[in-house]
């Protein structure tokens, strides 16, 4: 049978004292005499006593807990993003809990319930593209638990924030495939709303405006979701109909290798026929082939810097200072590989002839 956990409670009860006598004795309070102090701690110590923190720190109105909310765990920029958020919350003392809401709002306003019923002392939230009004976050604001959003925000909630700088990414992207010689370039997106999937669009508008390349609302297509099958089935589509493209651009790494799966299944040459850049840098872009070319995205920094920020508002909090919101804007950085890079290709076969 499994043991039972050790309290106070079990402890006073095998010497003989009370509870508050052992708090006390384990607190080193002059009153407690020094036998008693040392009967309490060689107890202790044989039954392995591991004070409930949690407890203590909820009768200072304190948990050290930071929740988490995060649309998929699974996917490489997410956890990417964990692995920076417990990164600073462990080296500042604060324990993490995780949550996801797997991109659907009802899922989102439960695990917002779940967190600020479980004495979260801050929030961190990735929103969901599902996401229109923000009435299940205002309880925290309510009860002044600091909260900052990152990679989907929104401009309508006033909180911290960090995000990339998606519109300079996308328009990296587009410019980098004009460069390659394309004219006809298709934009693969998924829905329209999260603030980071219409500046990705903003700049892949930004590029064509920038070397007068015509606008053609048929080359700029929606997925239902960020996921391969959607992006394969709307690609096919395109090839079926005998849309002209020699190039796309996708708003995820995910819909890139869709992308690439469809031209590739349909005998399209890439790059040769169509160039194919993604947004992320996920691992999966090295396993592809060819191999994908991607935005980069720091996922690991973006969780460092929105923890920085939310615990700095929490101390902030808990020291009677000004609490003042901050937009944290980081550089994306684009990593050209075979899928996109005709140059390159043409370069290796004239070395090789």
């Amino acid at each position: 049978m499994p043991k039972e956990r050790v309290t106070l409670k079990k402890i006073a009860e095998k010497l003989g004292v009370s509870v508050p006598t052992v708090s006390r004795a384990l607190k080193d309070y002059p009153d407690i005499s020094k036998e008693t102090k040392a009967a309490v701690l060689k107890l202790v110590d044989e039954l392995n006593y591991i004070p409930n923190s949690l407890a203590l720190n909820l009768r200072k109105n304190k948990s050290n807990i930071i929740g988490v909310i995060i649309p998929e765990v699974v996917h490489f920029f997410f956890s990417s993003v964990v692995k920076g958020i417990m990164s600073y919350a462990d080296d500042n003392g604060y324990s993490v809990l995780l949550t996801q809401s797997e991109e659907k709002i009802e899922q989102e306003k439960k695990r917002a319930k779940l967190l600020y019923t479980t004495h979260v002392d801050g929030l961190l939230v990735c929103l969901s593209d599902e996401t229109r009004s923000f009435d299940h976050f205002n309880i925290f604001k309510e009860y002044n638990i600091p909260m900052v959003l990152y990679d989907k925000v929104s401009q309508d909630y006033e909180v911290s924030h960090v995000v990339v700088n998606d519109y300079e990414g996308a328009f990296q992207a587009t410019e980098h495939l004009i460069h390659q010689g394309c004219g006809k370039i298709l934009f693969l997106r998924g829905t329209n709303e999260p603030l980071n999937a219409a500046e990705r669009y903003r700049g892949y508008i930004g590029a064509l405006k920038a070397y007068d390349i015509d606008i053609d609302s048929e080359r700029i297509l929606s997925c239902h979701s960020i996921a391969r099958n959607d992006a394969y089935d709307v690609v096919k589509r395109q090839i079926t109909n005998g849309s002209k493209f020699d190039g796309i651009v996708c708003i995820s790494d995910l819909l890139a290798v869709g992308a690439l799966a469809a031209c590739q299944d349909a005998g399209i040459s890439v790059p040769d026929d169509v160039c194919i850049i993604g947004f992320s840098d996920s691992e999966m872009c090295q396993i592809v082939r060819p191999k994908l070319s991607s935005v980069y995205q720091p996922g690991f920094e973006i969780g460092r810097r929105a923890t920085e920020l939310l615990i700095k508002e929490i101390e902030d909090i808990e020291n009677d200072r000004q609490c003042n919101y901050q937009k944290i804007v980081l550089d994306t950085n684009l990593k050209i590989r075979e899928s996109s890079n005709k140059v390159r290709k043409a370069l290796k076969e004239n070395i090789s002839k």
